[in-house]
This record gives structure tokens, sequence and C-alpha cells, in this order.
């Protein structure tokens, strides 16, 4: 029996202080749950928890998800009281999951996500443009998983994680009159995944996951001056 899982939101605006880059919507029921790794309903398990994808009810599960994302930052500056806020682009990160059941022991898997990036821009003469004027992040998460179900009630299951991203990222030189820009395509790095999913009854499921960190290196990066001619003619 194939199980096909698609899935669409728009995220309402809301107010938050933290989190970085991290773009976490990678199951809408997950999302719902406040991103449990305890559910194995269909294959959107695979990305929290590799081990989950032994409990999934189906033979073969298939999930996929998009989302449109929307978020504004607003910067005051304390003394003149002079506030900026960015005109950031809507986002669309997305997941999609497939799990097979090989046989009653042995499942596998493979997880496609976007947990990190998105867009910021600034205003060009900002009180913060030798910061940044404009940044964009992009990162796509590639996650092929095995699993082993011991028994009813208990599995172990570990994944490799391929990621590749890319960064574009503008801001000001003031003192030179120019910008300066960073473009990398080719950024990437390389991880792991590790869990353990327990079921010892029907109404409970305990799920212990483990993702490693992942470092992606920008080693391509080019930067460019822009100098005004007023201040240096003779150039």
């Amino acid at each position: 029996m194939k199980r096909i899982l698609i899935t669409t939101a728009l995220l309402a605006g809301v107010m938050t202080y933290a989190g970085g880059f991290r773009v976490s919507l990678q199951g809408v029921k997950q999302l719902a749950m406040a991103h449990t790794s305890a559910h194995a309903e269909d294959a959107s398990v695979a990305f929290f928890n590799p081990a989950g994808i032994s409990f999934i009810p189906n033979k073969l599960s298939v999930a996929v998800g998009a989302f449109g994302a929307k978020s504004e930052v607003e910067y005051q500056n304390l003394s003149t009281l002079q506030s900026y806020k960015t005109d950031n682009p809507l986002g669309t990160p997305l997941y999609a999951a497939i799990a097979y059941k090989v046989n009653n022991t042995i499942s596998v898997g493979v997880s496609v996500t976007t947990p990190f990036g998105s867009t910021v821009k600034w205003d060009d003469n900002w009180a913060g443009n030798e910061m940044v004027q404009k940044m964009e992040l992009k990162s796509f998460y590639f996650q092929p998983m095995v699993s082993f179900k011991f028994n009813d009630w208990a599995s172990i299951g570990g994944s490799f994680i391929y990621a590749k991203g890319s960064v574009d990222w503008d801001k000001a030189v003031n003192q030179l009159g120019g910008t300066l820009n960073i473009n990398d395509e080719k950024a990437s790095g390389t991880g792991f995944g590790l869990g353990f999913y327990f079921r010892p009854s029907d109404k409970l499921d305990v799920s212990i996951a483990y993702r490693s960190p992942v470092i992606m290196k920008a080693k391509n990066g080019t930067a460019t001056f822009n100098i005004s001619s007023a201040l240096y003619p003779n150039l």
C-alpha cells in the first residue's frame, strides 16, 4: 500500500528573537507537535530520527511538503531613535522523504530538506550597512539512511548527511565609498545522524536522536570593491 502525503502551509507573522538561520519546517505534523521526533506515521520522521522509519505502518511511505515563510526584522538606534526595517522576500522551504521496508527487520529511506537558509535585505543606507545590506543563504540536505528493527518495540538507525549550499552577501565599505560582495555557490559539508526508537506500548513512543554538526566551507568566494574616483583620482 502506497501512502503519499502532500502538504502546503503559509506561516503567519510571529515575533521571534532567536534561532539564527535555522528554518524548522521539515514536517507539518512535527511542526504542530513542537517538533517531536517521536512521530512515525509517515516518511517525514526520516529527518528527525532515522530509526523511526522502521515504525512507519506502510511498506512504502512518501512525504512531500512546502511552506511560505515571511520574516521581518526591525532595528532602532537608541540615540537617534531612527528605525530601519528589512524588506525580505518570501521564503519557500521544502522537504521530501521516502521510506521503504525491505523486510521486517531492515528499512531504508532518504530525506531531502532545506533546514538552513533565508534572505535578509536591508536598505542600502541603513545604520548597519557595513555589516550587511543583503544576505542570501541556501542549503540542501541529502540524507540517506538505514534502520534495523530488533523486535516489535525497538529499532536503531543511522544516516549520512551531505549538504550543499550557497551564500550571497553584500555590505558597504563606507570609508572607501564602495561595496563588498561575497558570492559562492560551491559550499558543502558532511555529517551523520543516529537514532533509537522505542514503542513499549501502543500509547507511548520514545525517540532519542542525534544529528552531528555540518560545517559548510565556502572555498571559492570573491570580493569586489567599487572605489570612488573622487577619493583616489589617480586610480
